[in-house]
């Protein structure tokens, strides 16, 4: 029976006070990811403080673990909280192959960070704090807690790595067991084990493309496999052999591991949602190696239509069912895919047929808008326009009874003006010398004409003169505003003349000359 451990609320305050201590560097941890901080001899190994690496001695080993490697180590394991030894190892510790899945995965990344020979503590955080304690079937099971972790990794066998084999026949047979590890790691159908079935063909491909050159590899199978995937390809360690398949059998046998690995790698993408990167190897099989390539095909057109390719899924889904006319399931996607196009197109066109109806109901309202801020516009315009004409027919009105009351004015004081001149000549004729005083009918006349020469005809005329002056000068300045402005002629009739005449007491009677004494008798 598999016994499950839970964490218990039980804690020790001297414990709680350490890690309480603690804190402080963990936090310096997070802001240096992956590095070591020198106080505590601690590395933040994932940069977020869930897994906390303290190397306490340094092994002899030269190389650190890597997946699938063969190891023998021991740890012990106690809650963070309280304290409490939850498992202890046998003497000899365990030995087994890493990245299978039956160790906790915090313990893994931890021995991969050590060399043979060292010791080092871990703490868990309570994220990462779950799965098996131990190797053991059956063993105990940790479901999320904090725990520390005293790890001793005494023993490590890595595989050979790619291009160090030496032989084709030795690197097939590699090749052919990484394949078969990967097919019983998929066949599990957990999210773990889909990663871990990922990493076994990729390190199939990699070995098989050490096997040939670069230049031999691009022409018979095109992108490089490592490059393709969206793992990382690590650093080999040593000299890799020389390429070794020159013959002919040898490019057959690649070709034919090659196009299992990519097609059961594409599947692994499509479960993990990995799409592109399932496009992109069922791509490589199609051009390279097996362009009629039913499985090809129908992967490649199940991601398409994943990622909302409809046309391109249908158009391989079709050459997949061509290609094998028996395959019932093929039809049915391509049945499914084609559906899925038809509701797409109806939804695309709905919207788009609610999107044009609203951009012109919007269009029409964003002219009605326009049309009444123009129609506001031009009524604002004319009421001013009627209000600078108004201002400005008040303005020469008033100019205009101005100069009419000055020159009404200046005529009554020209008249007064005339009219005592003329009283002082008519005192001042009778004192004047006999010969020298002119008659009298001329010495009247100048009063006459004086008086006579102003008349109400004359002085208006004076005034629509200087009405027009006026006028003209404010159509000019209005120009110079951009105002045009229209004053229309005021029409007067003419006064009715008025006929003055010297009054009766003005007029000189005539009198008889006076004779000389030569003449009197």
């Amino acid at each position: 029976t598999t016994t499950t451990i839970f964490p218990t609320m039980a804690d020790t305050a001297d414990l709680e006070e350490v890690f309480e201590d603690e804190e402080p560097t963990r936090a310096t941890a997070e802001e240096s990811p992956g590095q070591e901080d020198k106080k505590t001899n601690q590395r933040d190994l994932l940069g977020d403080g869930s897994l906390l690496l303290a190397t306490h001695e340094q092994g002899w080993g030269t190389e650190k673990p890597r997946d699938l490697a063969k190891v023998r180590a021991s740890w012990k394991i106690t809650f963070e909280r309280n304290g409490e030894v939850i498992f202890t190892p046998p003497a000899g510790g365990f030995e087994f192959l890493l990245d299978e899945g039956k160790v906790m995965v915090a313990i893994e990344i931890g021995l991969k960070e050590l060399t043979a020979g060292a010791k080092a503590t871990l703490r868990v955080g309570e994220s990462w704090g779950h799965g098996p304690l131990s190797p053991i079937p059956g063993g105990a099971t940790l479901r999320g807690a904090a725990i520390i972790v005293e790890l001793h990794l005494k023993e490590v066998t890595n595989e050979m790595l790619p291009g160090h084999h030496e032989t084709v026949a030795q690197a097939l047979e590699f090749v052919t067991e990484k394949k078969e590890q990967g097919n019983r790691c998929f066949a599990a159908k957990d999210p773990l084990d889909d990663g871990r079935a990922l990493r076994r063909y990729q390190v199939g491909m990699d070995v098989l493309e050490q096997l040939l050159s670069e230049e031999k590899w691009a022409a018979n199978f095109g992108k490089s496999s490592s490059s393709s995937s969206p793992a990382k390809k690590k650093t080999l360690v040593g000299k890799p052999q020389a390429p070794l398949a020159e013959q002919l059998e040898d490019l057959e046998s690649i070709k034919s591991l090659l196009l299992a690995l990519r097609l059961n790698a594409a599947q692994t993408e499509i479960r993990r949602s990995k799409y592109q990167h399932a496009i992109e190897l069922c791509s490589l099989v199609l051009k390279y190696q097996d362009p009629k390539s039913s499985k090809a095909h129908f992967r490649r057109g199940y991601a398409k239509a994943e990622l909302g390719d409809y046309p391109g899924a249908i158009e391989d889904l079709k050459m997949a069912a061509a290609a094998a006319p028996a395959d019932v399931g093929i039809r049915k996607e391509l049945q499914r895919i084609e559906a899925l196009h038809k509701e797409y197109l109806a939804k695309e066109k709905s919207s788009f047929t609610g999107l044009f109806d609203k951009l012109k109901q919007e269009d029409k309202e964003l002219e009605k808008r326009e049309e009444e801020r123009k129609k506001q516009e031009e009524e604002e315009a004319r009421k001013q326009k009627e209000e600078e004409e108004r201002l400005a027919k008040e303005e020469v009105h008033k100019k205009m009874q101005k100069e009419k009351e000055k020159a009404e004015q200046d005529a009554k004081v020209k008249e007064k003006e005339e009219k005592a001149k003329a009283a002082e000549a008519q005192k001042a004729g009778p004192q004047a010398p006999a010969a020298a005083d002119p008659p009298k009918e001329t010495a009247i006349a100048p009063i006459k004409q004086t008086v006579g020469s102003w008349s109400p005809m004359s002085a208006q005329d004076e005034l629509d003169a200087k009405t027009q002056e006026i006028v003209k000068q404010l159509q000019e300045e209005g120009k110079a505003k951009g105002r045009n402005l229209q004053v229309l002629p005021t029409v007067q009739e003419p006064p009715a003349p008025v006929d003055y005449e010297v009054p009766s007491f003005l007029r000189s009677k005539k009198k008889k000359p006076k004779q000389s004494p030569s003449t009197r008798v």
